[in-house]
C-alpha cells in the first residue's frame, strides 16, 4: 500500500469514528461479504489517496461511491439544515454548484459555528459515498455525503468561477478620496472588479455600482447582478473604508481595457448647492 493511501485511510477512519462510528465501520466493509477475510475488511475504500474539489464534483455526484474515502475540499451554498434528534450532529445541505443550484450534497458535521440558509461554507473532510439508507444518526442525507473535519463560513467569492486572468489597478486619490480597483478577475462566465474606497473627507460620499462600466477595445460593458458578492454601500460615511465587487459580462484579454466609475460628495465645494457633479475616474490596465 502506498504511503499516501495509508495516510488517507487513517484520516478516513479518524473522521468517520469521530462523527459516525457505526456508519464508518459499515462503509469500510461495503465490499466485503459476511465471510470476508479480516485483511479485506481493512482494505482502503476506492477513493483512498484521492483529493476532490468543486472542479471534480460533477463526477462525484454521478457516482459518489466510486470516490468513497477521498479527501474533500468543497465550497457550497447552504439551502437547508437539519439537526439530529439528540442534537449532536447536523446535516447541512448545500449546492456545490452555487450559481445554478445544482449538485446537491450533504455535509455531516458536529454542532459548532452557526450556519444559516444561504450562507456559503467551505468544508474539508472525507467523502462517505452516497449512504443509500437515507438517514444517518437521525439526519437525512441526499447526494454525496461528506463527513466534515473542518467547516468554515466563507463569502460568495469562494464559490466564484475560476479566474483566467487577474489584473491589478493602482490607488488614485482625488478630493481626499482614494479609490483602488485592487483586483480584476476575468473569468469564463463573468468579470469581477474588486474596488476599495477610502473616504478621508468629513463628508458623506454617494456611490452606485451600476454607474460603473468597462471599456474593452472601446466596447462598453455595463454591470449585471451578482451572486451575493459584497457590495459597496450607497452612502460612504466620513473617515471610513469600504469594499465591494461589481460584476460584468465576461470579456477576454484585449489591447485596451478600462474600468470607469464615479462618485459624488456632500461637500458643496465639489459641486453647487449641495448637489455635486459626479467625479469620474478611469483606470487603464
Amino acid at each position: 500500500m502506498q504511503q499516501g493511501s495509508v495516510r488517507t485511510e487513517t484520516a478516513y477512519l479518524s473522521a468517520m469514528m469521530r462523527f459516525l462510528l457505526t456508519i464508518a465501520l459499515t462503509l469500510l466493509c461495503t465490499a466485503c461479504g459476511s465471510g470476508a477475510k479480516s485483511s479485506d475488511a481493512t482494505a482502503p475504500p476506492p477513493g483512498a489517496g484521492m483529493q476532490v474539489t468543486n472542479s471534480e464534483w460533477a463526477a462525484v455526484v454521478a457516482n459518489p461511491d466510486a470516490f468513497r474515502g477521498a479527501t474533500v475540499t468543497l465550497v457550497g451554498r447552504v439551502f437547508s439544515i437539519q439537526n439530529s434528534a439528540d442534537g449532536r450532529y447536523r446535516a447541512i445541505h448545500v449546492w456545490a454548484d452555487a450559481r445554478r443550484s445544482r449538485e446537491e450534497t450533504t455535509v455531516i458535521a458536529s454542532h459548532g459555528i452557526p450556519i444559516l440558509t444561504d450562507d456559503y461554507v467551505r468544508v474539508r473532510g472525507i467523502l462517505a459515498g452516497s449512504l443509500r439508507k437515507g438517514n444517518t444518526f437521525g439526519v437525512g442525507v441526499v447526494g454525496p455525503v461528506v463527513v466534515a473535519a473542518r467547516l468554515a463560513r466563507v463569502t460568495a467569492i469562494a464559490a466564484a468561477s475560476p479566474t483566467r486572468l487577474r489584473l491589478h489597478g493602482k490607488a488614485y486619490t482625488v478630493f481626499a478620496v482614494t479609490l483602488t480597483p485592487y483586483r480584476v478577475d476575468l473569468a469564463e462566465d463573468e468579470t469581477r472588479v474588486f474596488l476599495r474606497i477610502h473616504n478621508a473627507t468629513g463628508y458623506t460620499l454617494h456611490y452606485t455600482a451600476q454607474d460603473s462600466y468597462l471599456l474593452s477595445d472601446n466596447l462598453r460593458v455595463t454591470p449585471r447582478p451578482n451572486l451575493g458578492y459584497l457590495q459597496i454601500p450607497a452612502d460612504i460615511y466620513p473617515e471610513t473604508t469600504v469594499e465591494g465587487v461589481t460584476t460584468f459580462l465576461p470579456v477576454g484579454p484585449t489591447t485596451s481595457f478600462k474600468f470607469v466609475t464615479k462618485f459624488s460628495s456632500d461637500d458643496t465645494r465639489v459641486g453647487t448647492l449641495g448637489v455635486t457633479t459626479p467625479i469620474v475616474w478611469t483606470w487603464r490596465f
